[in-house]
């Protein structure tokens, strides 16, 4: 089991880092990465706005958000949203990541951890953490091996 304060500090330095490299970064607009924008979309799993952190450096997107609802009911719908999406990308589960089926290269990583507090209306809340590699087009290599760095630094293998 991952102790929170590693979780925490890779977080803060992903965060930190995502401020110097959206500052050099040359992208244009950046798409929206195709997980969080479906998580995003889904108003019935999510009634609050999540936190999306792009790194176009470093080649991902770090989002966040909190669920609230049955403990079960949320983390089946959870489940077969992330099955879902996996499945329109030609991915494989494994773990907590989408593996694209073809270059078998990470798509994403979507998790969540439930039971650390209530939401206001009394309910269960869990909180979704998601890495993403981002869906440019003018990706560079660069930005794919980064992209990889990342997703092994949170246990990508």
């Amino acid at each position: 089991m991952k102790s929170v304060g590693s979780y925490m500090l890779k977080v803060c330095l992903l965060s930190a880092v995502g401020v110097v490299s959206s500052l050099g970064a040359a992208e244009d607009s950046v798409a929206p990465a195709k997980f969080v924008d479906a998580i995003e979309s889904d108003v019935q799993l999510v009634q609050h706005k999540g936190l999306a952190i792009y790194h176009p450096t470093l080649g991902f997107v770090n989002y966040e958000t909190i669920l609230c609802g049955a403990k079960d009911e949320t983390e089946q719908a959870f489940h077969q949203l992330v099955v879902s999406v996996c499945n329109e990308q030609q991915g494989k589960m494994y773990r907590n990541w989408c593996i694209d089926k073809q270059k078998n290269t990470p798509l994403f990583h979507a998790e969540l951890d439930g039971g650390v507090s209530r939401c206001q209306e009394g309910e269960y809340a869990s909180i979704v953490h998601v890495l993403e590699a981002l869906p440019s087009i003018k990706i560079s290599a660069k930005q794919r091996n980064n992209w990889l760095q990342v997703a092994k630094s949170f246990g990508y293998q």
